[in-house]
């Protein structure tokens, strides 16, 4: 049996909930979820092991991105067993600023595959870590919402908080 300790917080921001699950190395996943709330941003973690240099990182990283500032906290995500093209799209992803969107078509043109949209749409669908890896920042062709691992209404909800009105 594990030990899991539980933290939730409310904070503004967008009106989601977003759970991190969290171990000795960093955040290996995160679930974005309808907020229980209706006017503020929450959030849990949920550790396996203790980590509490993660949970003060993730801490700072969440004020900063809840009041709209860019965070300027590296998070230690643990990205493991996804092939390298797939790390390769997070890792880009992981660098683009809030408020900067990208067609999944340009995003594979970024990594020199230019008939890779399908595969930049795959990759997203395998980030383990919505919202720290925004992969909500990615577009269908003509700027069409397309998929989110959380849901259209949760990317929508984020898009819209960082000034992206789609």
């Amino acid at each position: 049996m594990k030990d899991l300790d539980i933290q939730s917080t409310k904070k503004r921001g967008p009106v989601i909930k977003a759970q991190l699950f969290v171990n000795e190395k960093g955040i290996k996943k995160v679930n974005l979820l309808p907020a229980t709330s209706t006017d503020s941003f929450e959030y849990e973690i949920i550790e396996e092991r203790p980590a509490p240099h993660v949970k003060d990182l993730i801490e700072k990283w969440l004020e900063s991105y809840c009041k709209g500032r860019p965070p300027k906290v590296i998070l230690p995500i643990v990205l493991e067993g996804l092939p390298p093209y797939t790390t390769r799209i997070l890792s880009i992803l992981r660098d683009l600023p809030v408020g900067v969107i990208l067609t999944y078509q340009q995003l594979a043109e970024i990594t020199d595959n230019p008939l890779g949209a399908r595969a930049v749409g795959n990759a997203c669908a395998r980030n383990p870590c919505p919202l720290i890896i925004p992969c909500h920042r990615v577009l269908a062709k003509g700027g069409r919402i397309g998929g989110f691992s959380g849901g259209i209404d949760i990317k929508r909800l984020l898009l819209n908080f960082e000034g992206v009105n789609i």
